[in-house]
């Protein structure tokens, strides 16, 4: 633990660190164009509900002791811009 004498133990009441467990999620959904919309599926509402619900999740009422939740990275979608049936190249 940072802070410590190298080769010495520290104890403390409670939680210390945190246990890490890693999660990805990968969602799939079909692209369209912006003029049609209806014909493509858009997964960012259902990760943006996930994200709306992680404080319910690590509520300290329905959990012992310190939860952390910690979202890294999210990725939706490609700037396209129109160009979703045309082979792009950039160099």
């Amino acid at each position: 633990m940072s802070g410590l004498p190298y080769k010495s133990v520290g104890i403390m009441d409670g939680t210390i660190m945190c246990a890490s467990k890693g999660m990805t999620i990968h969602f799939k959904g079909i692209p369209t164009h912006a003029s049609q919309p209806e014909t493509g599926i858009n997964p960012s509402f259902a990760i943006g509900n996930i994200l709306g619900a992680i404080p319910k999740f690590t509520s300290p009422e329905k959990n012992k002791g310190l939860i952390l939740c910690t979202v890294i990275q999210i990725n939706v979608g490609k700037k396209l811009l129109g160009l979703l049936h045309q082979k792009v190249t950039f160099e």
